[in-house]
């Protein structure tokens, strides 16, 4: 680590980490092979229909390559701040890399399935009952929390090492700010989720037609009458007075980018 006079400093905060670490480059390659999971197609397609359907998974690849770009800004902002490398940072960095990789196929799958209802694509395919809706949900809120709740824990960490690395008044003030920044995230990623009541939710197909209905309601007027006499399926009951399928998607995605 230099010297404090030789560190350089961006926002007020001097960068104790600037040379690269073996955790730094650990945890790059995860960061890597997280982000080649996320890859629409392998193979070069062989026709038309094959290179149609890469460019329809384009949006939902664009929306998780973000949310785990900005998962890792974070993660390289924390190591080039305060450089720690003792056993506890350690460990925080690799429950934080495990659940970045598991976190990946829910992210994809939760984007590609809410990308296919807005663009009236087929989308009860991906659900067999409104229960996995609600554990999709409940999946990807609690990786939602578990990897901010992680951010918070490396930064107080950090906090309890304030005396060894010498944090200024400011530097330690930006410190309690970021853990409190990551631990309102993970809050929020939690109280997001679904509740017990919504075990009888509605359908794939129902909560992108009541999303439309939002959107376009002059479209959605056609069919109203239908739709009060249509049956409605045991599995696929509505629940009132919650956020619908779409608008929690929307929720987490919004709040992932804002790190």
């Amino acid at each position: 680590m230099d010297s404090p006079d030789h560190q350089p400093v961006e926002n007020g905060f001097r960068m104790r980490g600037v040379a690269m670490s073996r955790i730094d480059a650990f945890s790059d390659v995860v960061f890597g092979f997280a982000l080649t999971l996320l890859v629409v197609s392998l193979e070069v397609p062989k026709d038309f229909s094959g290179l149609h359907e890469i460019v329809r998974g384009f949006i939902p690849f664009a929306i998780c390559f973000t949310m785990l770009l900005t998962l890792w800004y974070a993660h390289y902002d924390f190591f080039r701040r305060y450089a720690l490398h003792d056993q506890f940072t350690i460990l925080l960095n690799s429950c934080l890399l495990f659940v970045v990789l598991f976190y990946v196929y829910p992210l994809k799958f939760l984007f590609t399935t809410l990308f296919g209802q807005i663009v009236r694509r087929e989308g009860t395919a991906h659900f067999a009952t409104s229960s996995q809706v609600t554990e999709l949900m409940v999946l990807y809120g609690l990786g939602f929390a578990a990897v901010y709740f992680l951010i918070a824990a490396l930064y107080w960490n950090a906090w309890r090492h304030r005396e060894s690395l010498a944090l200024n008044g400011l530097e330690r003030l930006l410190t309690v700010s970021s853990i409190v920044d990551a631990l309102g995230l993970a809050a929020i990623g939690l109280i997001a989720m679904p509740g017990r009541s919504a075990r009888r939710s509605l359908s794939s197909r129902e909560l992108g037609r009541r999303h439309r209905l939002s959107l376009f309601p002059h479209r959605s007027m056609e069919n109203a009458q239908w739709h009060v006499l249509r049956p409605q399926s045991a599995d696929f009951a509505p629940a009132r007075g919650r956020p619908n399928f779409v608008a929690r998607s929307l929720l987490f995605c919004v709040l992932g980018l804002s790190i």
